[in-house]
């Protein structure tokens, strides 16, 4: 049987919030949205030159690791926010700076993996094409140990009969829906390609699959670590992939919010993971020199 699925779709104009809600938003279901851009004028004047040399020099937005990432409000006289992405960011916890812009070239692809934080995405496509694969946290993909990037084993098997997966295409004015914890792996087609996201995390009760329990039980085991044994910099390494102050600044929420959605998993199961974590260890130095590699294409996305 094969489980591959053809993502909804839906024109912009033809969707409403309360529809959204309930059958996307609340349920956790991707949706590709088509048509967005021809609302906006705005996102015409918006080249890679506006990005790096304007909006970057003017500090309304900051560079980071494989973005820049600035308050999407402050952003509006280039990126105005649909009506359908500020009701969702009104029901969730938001960042300061939640609005994340992409630059690419063609043929930079990102690796497979999942975004941490348990954000959800609006991925909007500004300029060129790009190709989308996903796949549900109820059927994921193998990851690295304390990771949420995956193995480098062949697109076959990632996207095949064992997968609840979908492929699709970006074009200019064409939006995603992400869920949480929906891996994906991106491929820019276009020979300039700009996309905006909005992320934030819900506020409401998740969908209990199988990466939210990985998620939940590293996050109890980074608990364990930060407060327990004061080994703060070990979760930032590992669980946090580098990033100051992971549980600290959580979903822009901190210690609260991963007290509460970790609530239901004991220390002892904490500790199971981090057992069945650490037997995975040796793939990585396997893998080491694929891995450098990946990083790199990665990084070279902006």
């Amino acid at each position: 049987m094969n489980d591959q699925f053809r993502i909804p779709e839906v024109d912009f104009e033809a969707l409403g919030w309360d529809d959204f809600s309930r059958e996307y938003f609340e349920p956790e279901a991707p949706l590709l949205i088509r048509n967005v851009g021809t609302h906006f004028d705005k996102l015409r004047k918006v080249t890679s030159e506006v990005i790096h040399d304007r909006l970057a020099k003017k500090g309304l937005i900051n560079r980071s690791t494989y973005w820049y990432e600035g308050r999407g409000f402050e952003l509006e006289d280039y990126f105005e926010i649909p009506k359908l992405v500020s009701n969702s960011l009104g029901r969730s916890f938001v960042r300061e700076r939640f609005c994340r812009i992409w630059t690419s070239a063609a043929g930079q692809v990102t690796p497979w993996h999942y975004d941490g934080n348990f954000v959800y995405v609006f991925n909007l496509q500004v300029k060129g094409k790009k190709h989308w694969r996903i796949v549900s946290p109820e059927t994921p993909v193998s990851v690295y140990p304390f990771r949420r990037i995956a193995r480098l084993v062949d697109d076959a098997e990632l996207i095949g009969p064992a997968r609840l997966s979908a492929e699709f295409e970006l074009n200019e004015g064409d939006m995603v829906f992400l869920p949480p914890l929906w891996s994906h792996k991106v491929t820019s087609i276009g020979a300039e390609n700009i996309n905006v996201n909005w992320v934030a995390t819900k506020q409401d009760e998740y969908k209990r699959s199988k990466l939210f329990h990985r998620e939940i039980e590293l996050l109890k085991l980074g608990l364990l670590f930060a407060r327990v044994a004061g080994r703060r910099r070990v979760v930032d390494k590992f669980l946090g992939e580098g990033v100051d102050d992971y549980i600290e600044n959580f979903a822009g929420v901190g210690f609260k919010f991963v007290e509460s959605i970790t609530s239901e998993v004991s220390n002892a199961r904490a500790l199971g993971r981090f057992a069945k974590e650490a037997m995975a260890v040796p793939f990585v130095y396997l893998d080491r020199r694929s891995i450098k590699a990946t990083q790199a294409a990665f990084k070279q996305v902006q």
